[in-house]
């Protein structure tokens, strides 16, 4: 879609003006949405088109340094470096009341949330739960909101013991995976099962003779 409006030569129709605007708030939606497999490729090709495609764009240094923070395996410290500039981009006045505008920005809090428990979790396979809140800046009744959530919707592999307060991050396993590692345990307990019919069985014929 970007490659094909920057290359289209109605110029009278797609301006310079008006490419960029859409990129930015294409940049802006792409943030605020949640993450799947096509929002985390998109998020990488607009950040690569950012330096290719629309490399003569003046596109606004706080929306691109937004995008380049949520495309890297880092935390991201909130509220970052031209975070009220961003917030404050007109992209954000389109919403027509001032409701819409509280929902939209309340979602692009929890992205930037479940941006860096992903983070942890690529870095971590155990951490205290008053660590991760330490690392993150949350409490932690929201921190477990918000890992709760993410265990629900599948977006996150992890598991918490409230007791000892640690939460234990795992990836996620295919079905394939899961019934595989199934069919193996079974097999191990007719082998184990054979194995001890076999012993009685050789027993009882010793105590016969």
């Amino acid at each position: 879609m970007f490659v094909q409006i920057a290359n289209t030569k109605t110029s009278e129709t797609f301006t310079t003006e008006n490419v960029q605007a859409a990129l930015e708030a294409a940049i802006i939606y792409l943030l605020t949405a949640p993450r799947d497999n096509h929002q985390h490729d998109m998020l990488h090709r607009v950040k690569a088109a950012l330096t290719a495609t629309f490399k003569d764009l003046t596109v606004n240094v706080h929306v691109v340094h937004a995008l380049q923070l949520f495309a890297k395996d880092e935390i991201i410290v909130s509220p970052f470096a031209g975070q009220a500039e961003f917030l404050s981009h007109t992209t954000w006045q389109l919403f027509a009341t001032p409701e819409e505008l509280s929902f939209f920005y309340d979602e692009f809090a929890v992205r930037v949330i479940e941006h860096n428990l992903r983070v942890v979790a690529k870095y971590y396979e155990r951490i205290s739960l008053g660590r991760l809140g330490a690392l993150i800046k949350l409490s932690r009744d929201d921190l477990e909101h918000h890992l709760s959530n993410m265990s629900y919707t599948g977006a996150l592999g992890l598991k918490i013991d409230q007791p000892a307060a640690i939460v234990t991050f795992a990836p996620k396993r295919s079905s394939e995976e899961v019934l595989s590692e199934w069919s193996g345990d079974i097999t191990k307990m007719l082998q184990l099962m054979e194995a001890t019919c076999h012993l009685i069985n050789r027993e009882n014929m010793v105590h016969k003779v």
